[in-house]
């Protein structure tokens, strides 16, 4: 009988135990979801990747489908090129600092109106900016080019409309190839235009943000500094994000949980501090993954540069004078499934970084190489 009352005690004690645990965990668990939120609130994301208007309409509905937000993108910068001047680009008071090249092409959801929108309403200096025709035929410029031509200069990269074949013979690698060709193509005669210092060529869906002019300005001068550098990258997908991105968010969350339980609970119970660590991680990936680069921005009004991780050319600044060994060493190199222009410039001698927080945001969400929708990188 004593026996008995002795396990119904254990017992007893362990359940307590386990709902004391429990209760803990999701306390803290709670408090630091709850701390995220109100951060997050504090420090709205560089690039909303819901709507992509910049710190507007933070909080939108999540379930709209890409071609809506299309069309609300497309709305809103149809209003930003009414209400602004794009002429002011083609005579450029300081094409000397910085050219910037569109690589554009046609396409049916109007990426390049959408583009030329933003950065009229959000690049406030007075840069040089080109248009890149990169049609088979460029003769023919498709309608949305035409209609920019009067006020942007047009570079068009294959007047003799021959077909770009790649050596494999498929179709699908001669249009990596071309692609390829034409990006090379672009920042060579881009650089050829003013000498200017930088080249920043975007492709036509990647969509400034708000931060844009800022975050441009704050590269180009420390890469005025930092002589070894060649290009920097202003875009990297965030589900692509490698080790960095994990070691932050678990220290963070490690930290706050350490914190938490000390204060709150006056012991150092591990198994409530790794339940909620884990937990937090995860919301903390799904939910706030970009916010380490924004508060970093926001506080310094400066883009961190960080070693680049392989993949993406939506937007990249060159330096002026290592353009034309760029272009000799890069331009001919095979294109091909699994080694497409970013790879060729991943894997180059060449010394690259990355910006922390993305300052452009990929909207082409239909690949017109794989025919079909991909994820855009801007959430995870």
């Amino acid at each position: 009988m004593l026996q008995l009352r002795s396990y119904m005690s254990r017992f007893s004690q362990l359940i307590r135990s386990l709902c004391l645990w429990l209760l803990q965990t999701a306390f803290n668990a709670c408090f630091i979801i709850l701390l995220l939120y109100l951060t997050r609130y504090v420090i709205p994301p560089l690039s909303n990747h819901m709507i992509y208007h910049g710190r507007e309409e933070l909080i939108v509905r999540r379930f709209v489908r890409e071609e809506q937000m299309n069309d609300i993108r497309l709305e809103k910068a149809r209003s930003y090129l009414a209400e602004g001047n794009l002429t002011r680009f083609n005579i450029a008071k300081d094409s000397k600092r910085l050219t910037i090249s569109i690589v554009a092409s046609r396409r049916p959801n109007r990426e390049l109106t959408q583009l030329l929108g933003y950065i009229s309403f959000y690049l406030n200096d007075n840069y040089k900016v080109l248009i890149c025709n990169a049609e088979v035929d460029s003769t023919n410029r498709p309608q949305e080019i035409r209609e920019f031509e009067q006020f942007l200069e047009v570079i068009d990269l294959n007047i003799n409309g021959n077909p770009v074949l790649a050596p494999s013979g498929n179709t699908y690698d001669n249009q990596l190839h071309k692609e390829s060709l034409d990006y090379w193509r672009c920042l060579n005669i881009s650089y050829g235009y003013g000498m200017s210092d930088y080249i920043l060529l975007l492709e036509d869906d990647a969509l400034p943000t708000a931060e844009f002019n800022v975050a441009i300005n704050s590269v180009m001068r420390q890469l005025d500094r930092l002589k070894d550098i060649d290009y920097v990258k202003l875009f990297h997908p965030w589900r692509l994000r490698g080790i960095p991105s994990y070691v932050q968010a678990s220290a963070l969350v490690l930290f706050l949980s350490y914190f938490l339980q000390l204060l709150l609970w006056k012991d150092r119970n591990l198994f409530v501090i790794l339940a909620v660590a884990l937990f937090t991680h995860k919301i903390f990936r799904m939910h706030f993954f970009e916010l380490f680069a924004d508060a970093q921005f926001y506080l310094t009004q400066s883009a961190y540069l960080s070693l680049p991780e392989s993949c993406c050319t939506q937007a990249v600044l060159f330096r002026g004078t290592k353009v034309q060994q760029i272009v000799e060493e890069l331009g001919n190199q095979i294109a091909k499934k699994g080694h497409a222009k970013d790879h060729i410039l991943d894997d180059s001698r060449f010394v690259g970084r990355a910006t922390d927080a993305n300052f452009v945001v990929h909207i082409g969400y239909f690949s017109y190489l794989r025919k079909q929708k991909v994820p855009l990188g801007n959430k995870r």
